[in-house]
């Protein structure tokens, strides 16, 4: 699979982002040293940081006129945020530029110079995808786990794979069908989304979800990957 932008555009929003001062970013992401980092770079390039982890997102960020950049991640704290995002949050030029943090490479040249810029300024460690081989390993123990219906068991071994490497799609879809089992329908939904932001033409998360839209009694089973 091919290596997926650490910094992935989800809408182009309004361009103004590094090229106007008094810049406005939301950083949206669990507590950690890389959430900390970034704040800390993106205010040295300019921006005003407001940072947003523990409370449900606010529905209206999408379309904040003060905002010129949203910067998620694969935390909980992003999971949350990217479920409440609509098709037109995703596809319409309004509101801030939206980028999620994943994966390894540069394509938002701001997000990535203030990425680089904490790298470089404090010696700190970014996440880097892992050993693609134990990767694999886990999602299959997961898989097999999921067949035996033991989804505790397979909930450790994909946090453990996305841990490993959070660039690629096969541990998000089961995630997303584990909830689907589990009833919770909006988290499986979740999920495969995010599955696609980081591989668009990643089927079993793709049919997941249109699977999802129909008639309980039309629905076949979940594909695993």
């Amino acid at each position: 699979m091919r290596d997926t932008p650490r910094a992935l555009v989800i809408r182009e929003g309004v361009q103004r982002a590094g090229r106007e001062a008094g810049r406005h970013a939301l950083v949206v992401a669990s507590p950690s040293p890389r959430r900390s980092e970034l704040v800390q770079a993106l205010r040295a390039t300019g921006f005003a940081v407001a940072v947003e982890a523990e409370s449900e997102p606010d529905p209206d960020w999408a379309s904040d006129p003060s905002l010129d950049l949203v910067v998620v991640d694969l935390s909980p704290a992003g999971l949350r945020t990217l479920g409440a995002l609509r098709a037109e949050d995703v596809g319409g030029s309004g509101g801030p530029r939206i980028v999620l943090l994943a994966g390894e490479r540069g394509a938002d040249q701001v997000v990535e110079r203030a990425l680089t810029l904490a790298a470089a300024g404090n010696g700190s460690r970014l996440r880097r995808g892992g050993d693609p081989a134990r990767y694999g390993a886990l999602v299959e123990q997961a898989r097999e786990q999921v067949l035996g219906r033991d989804f505790p068991a397979a909930l450790v071994r994909l946090e453990e794979a996305v841990d490993e490497d959070d660039r690629r799609p096969e541990a998000f879809n089961l995630f997303g069908v584990i909830a689907e089992i589990l009833g919770e329908r909006s988290e499986a939904q979740r999920h495969w989304r995010v599955a696609l932001l980081l591989a668009p033409d990643y089927e079993p998360a793709r049919e997941n979800l249109q699977r999802l839209a129909q008639l309980p009694r039309m629905r076949g089973a979940p594909d695993l990957g």
